[in-house]
């Protein structure tokens, strides 16, 4: 069982202008046995400061009173919070109080201490995990416009939004669902907006200087696996310069019809979608490689079920890449990209030698 205990913090989310902590000190305002309260998606939590020490607590939101604060705090710290301290924190934004009990919770709705007008939420033990979680997507949704300078910062913390959204997705109801594929969408149509810049800088550039290729993947809503999405973007991650999912058939074809994306592609369709999107899509220049992969429903020969078998696939689909660019940078006379390319593709070449995916 995870805990608060298991939350590790990630440093980035401290370049935020808006930060999100936690605090639960057991060492004031307890009687009895320490509460445990589980988190099941306590791993995914990054985004959360948490603070075991009530006075470092205050002391670190008061050294950085140009950061605003969303507070998650225990009942019990709440009352010692009130009898140290006033509310000369004005950069606390608001709080959200959780529960060692529902004789607790009882208590703190009737809360006529410190913040109280501050306070946004009261929530039960069991309700913790799932509050969390929700937080924290509205949260990581709010501070992404703050990381559209640095490019690798934005795509660590979209990943991170997914993973957190996915988790939500799957504990909450249908409606809650379509809110949060809303959520991603419009984060996406921010990226592709950043994409789509890049692209006009780079226009002048000839087809052959273009180093790596970007992998795409199109998800429906239904059938998703955050496990697969995670595990090819990890074993690629060297090999293209870039990995886009998208949760919107609309956002997808927008990309492949924008005249300044001259950036080749490998392309990952969901199997929920009709055998003749994949074939379509194929007919576009710059379009490399198709892989249709998911449940197969119909018993389609051309549907890949086993991850293995799609990184197999991929692998030598990109050494075969990397071969005709290495070429291409040969001809050129563009000796140190021409060896970059080929000792990738040796490494590539290496792995399928060790039988590190299988083919059916």
């Amino acid at each position: 069982m995870t805990t608060i205990h298991d939350i590790i913090f990630d440093e980035n989310y401290s370049h935020a202008t808006h930060r999100f902590l936690l605090l639960d000190d057991h060492s004031t305002n307890r009687i009895g046995p320490l509460p445990v309260i589980p988190l099941s998606n306590a791993l995914l939590m990054t985004f959360i400061h948490v603070f075991r020490n009530l006075i470092q607590c205050q002391r670190y939101i008061s050294d950085d009173n140009r950061k605003m604060i969303t507070l998650f705090i225990s009942n019990r710290n709440i009352i010692d919070w009130n009898n140290r301290f006033d509310e000369n924190d004005n950069n606390i934004d608001n709080i959200h109080l959780f529960c060692d009990t529902y004789f607790d919770y009882i208590k703190m709705k009737r809360w006529d201490g410190c913040y109280r007008r501050k306070i946004q939420g009261i929530h039960l033990p069991d309700e913790v995990d799932y509050t969390l979680l929700k937080l924290g997507v509205d949260y990581i949704h709010s501070i992404l416009p703050g990381f559209r300078e640095d490019r690798g910062l934005f795509d660590e913390i979209i990943q991170h939004y997914r993973f957190e959204a996915n988790a939500f997705i799957e504990i909450s109801d249908s409606t809650k669902a379509h809110e949060q594929y809303k959520q991603i969408n419009r984060i996406y149509r921010k990226l592709r907006k950043i994409d789509e810049k890049l692209a006009k800088t780079n226009s002048s550039l000839k087809k052959s200087e273009n180093i790596e290729p970007i992998l795409i993947w199109l998800i429906s809503n239904t059938g998703y696996d955050g496990e697969d999405t995670k595990c090819i973007e990890e074993n690629f991650k060297d090999n293209f310069s870039s990995y886009l999912t998208f949760y919107d058939s609309c956002e997808f074809h927008s990309l492949l019809l924008d005249e300044n994306n001259i950036t080749d592609m490998f392309i990952i369709i969901d199997s929920n979608y009709e055998e003749s999107i994949v074939e379509s899509i194929r007919q576009f220049p710059n379009v490399k490689h198709v892989y249709y992969y998911g449940e197969s429903k119909n018993k389609s020969d051309n549907i890949m079920t086993n991850r293995d078998e799609l990184c197999y696939h991929i692998t030598s689909d990109i050494i075969d890449y990397y071969a005709k660019l290495g070429e291409k940078y040969q001809t050129n006379k563009q000796s140190k990209e021409a060896r970059k390319i080929f000792l990738k593709a040796q490494t590539l070449c290496r792995l399928l030698a060790e039988n590190c995916y299988l083919s059916e």
